[in-house]
């Protein structure tokens, strides 16, 4: 039994840190009996836990105090210590990252004490390699160098052999690859271009690419299909017990072609962009657990290889920051992003797919918000920032206000415009708010589709 009760007491502890600022607080020692203390240690940590095996950073740790504790009297110990710049609190589906202080008495002839409590953590920077913060390395006497010497010599006299063996294996299955995913397809459809970038973003951002391509043959195919996916990737137990879990969080699907035919020496060419909603969980990369984000482009062609290229890209978390320059973002948790739990609208969904494709068709945008003036659609929206009144807006009162918002349900950016007769309150910044609206308009520069609350 331990001999005394820890509790860490953090100051603010609702408060969600911006990676790398300092978390203080106070260490509560409250004896059983009389006790000497070898050493009171604390410690903050970020760690993983889910279906994954387990991963752990120690960032910043320190000694508070060393001595007798007495019984029936209580101590209180302050500390100060840095947190991880990265990687940010994440709770999804199969991987978790939290963070934590811990406090731990070395009590000799005893079972140690041990207590710690979470905070939540938000990543000012994305690191371009993905990598956590650790900054507490444990050394590595004499006999660790010679066991390491030890095992280097055993695996390179197993490897060499096995090398000439694999090697001509690896080749042999390199020039498959080559054959079927890249040579046969371009046998009909020539070169391809494909570019997307960027190659970092942040939500709210967009990704954008384009693509190009003139077929040497005329050949049939069954579409071309732009996906962009985020996907959780954990991997439990080792060797042969090693077992791999994955959830996908997003996968939206942009038809660029129906199926039909391609002629011969005509130039086909597409653009496409994907908006980051609000509330996607950042790109996490540990030894045995991932959060990956990537865009996948293929051609499909029956009775033959697809072309196929499959580009990762990387989501950053970047919080917003008060005027005070406080963090007032919270925690990502990948269960935001779920599907609004409106019915698909799939009249919604075309009005809102006219209107953005009529952004260089003046009269064809005009013929569509006729059709539409008289409609309120009741609609889900993710709302985000207050913004300014857009140059093509027709609102002639001056009191309302204009809200940025995201539809996720078909990953449409919208700007609301909301009248002086509607309480605003509490608008920004809204997960999931179901609105009544009409369609008045289109942003060009921002391709945002304008609204209007009824």
């Amino acid at each position: 039994m331990a001999a005394c009760k820890l509790i860490v007491e953090l100051d603010e502890p609702e408060r969600v840190r911006v990676g790398g600022e300092p978390i203080t607080g106070t260490v509560i020692v409250k004896p059983d009996k009389d006790v000497r203390c070898k050493a009171l240690q604390v410690t903050c940590y970020w760690a993983t836990h889910g279906r994954g095996n387990l991963a752990r950073g120690d960032v910043e740790s320190g000694t508070l105090f060393e001595g007798d504790w007495h019984e029936g009297k209580e101590y209180r110990y302050p500390f100060k210590l840095t947190t991880a710049v990265w990687p940010p609190t994440y709770y999804g589906n199969h991987l978790n990252v939290g963070h934590y202080v811990a406090a731990t008495a070395n009590v000799p002839w005893s079972k140690d004490p041990h207590t710690s409590t979470e905070f939540a953590v938000t990543a000012k920077e994305t690191p371009p390699d993905l990598a956590p913060t650790s900054n507490i390395v444990k050394k590595s006497g004499v006999i660790g160098w010679i066991i390491g010497i030890i095992v280097v010599g055993l695996l390179l006299t197993v490897a060499l052999p096995m090398a000439a063996i694999l090697l001509p294996l690896i080749g042999i299955a390199a020039t498959g690859y080559w054959f079927f995913r890249i040579f046969l397809p371009r046998q009909l459809l020539g070169p391809i271009q494909y570019e997307v970038g960027p190659a970092m973003l942040s939500a709210g951002q967009t990704l954008s690419g384009t693509c190009e391509l003139t077929p040497r043959w005329s050949t049939q195919i069954n579409g071309i299909t732009w996906t962009v996916r985020c996907e959780e990737k954990c991997i439990s137990g080792s060797g042969s017990n090693r077992t791999t879990h994955t959830h996908e969080v997003l996968s939206k699907v942009f038809q660029l072609l129906e199926p039909g035919q391609l002629s011969a020496g005509q130039l086909q060419k597409f653009t496409f962009s994907f908006c980051l909603p609000h509330g996607t969980p950042p790109s996490l990369k540990f030894s045995d657990n991932e959060v990956n984000w990537t865009s996948e482009l293929r051609i499909d062609i029956p009775k033959w290889p697809d072309w196929v290229k499959n580009v990762p890209f990387i989501a950053t978390c970047a919080p917003s920051t008060t005027a005070s320059g406080s963090s007032n973002a919270a925690p990502v948790v990948a269960a935001i992003i779920a599907a609004p739990t409106v019915d698909d609208d799939p009249w919604l969904t075309e009005v809102l797919q006219q209107v953005v494709q009529s952004e260089d068709d003046e009269d064809r945008l005009n013929a569509v918000l006729e059709a539409v003036k008289e409609q309120t659609f009741a609609i889900t929206v993710n709302t985000q920032s207050e913004v300014d009144e857009p140059m093509e807006s027709d609102v002639d009162e001056n009191d309302g206000a204009w809200v940025s918002a995201i539809d996720l349900l078909r990953n449409t950016r919208l700007v609301l415009y909301i009248p002086p007769g509607i309480n605003s309150a509490g608008m920004t910044w809204n997960s999931n708010l179901q609105i009544n609206a009409l369609v008045i308009g289109l942003e060009t520069e921002t391709h945002r589709v304008m609204m209007r609350l009824v």
